[in-house]
């Protein structure tokens, strides 16, 4: 891997903490109306009673996804990974998967 490879890999890297970060200050007002609020640090409790820098589904599904590319995995590897955080609660932030849409839900289990 020489350098130009190392600096793209270290900006994915930082782009995929942004996405987590920004997913968790959103966790905690998921569905309000957008001028009800004002978010400048991570809180807790909200919509989902989540402690604070908890991530959503959004990310719980982004991070078996982002590993089944490294691993050139196939299909059937990431649904099996979608269903470790849907049924037994990988790649959630404290072991409890929530918040997971009826659409993705279906799409898993079909």
């Amino acid at each position: 891997m020489g350098d130009e490879d190392l600096i793209q890999a270290c900006q994915i890297e930082n782009i995929l903490y942004a996405g987590v970060i920004g997913d968790a200050l959103g966790v905690p007002v998921e569905f309000e109306k957008r001028d009800s609020y004002y978010i400048n640090s991570m809180i807790g409790v909200g919509t989902w009673g989540r402690p604070a820098g908890s991530w959503s589904d959004d990310t719980s599904f982004s991070l078996p996804l982002m590993e089944n590319l490294i691993e050139n995995g196939d299909y059937d590897q990431l649904m099996q990974k979608f269903e470790n955080y849907m049924f037994h609660n990988e790649y959630t932030p404290d072991d409890e998967a929530f918040g997971i849409g009826n659409t993705c839900a279906k799409a898993v289990r079909n």
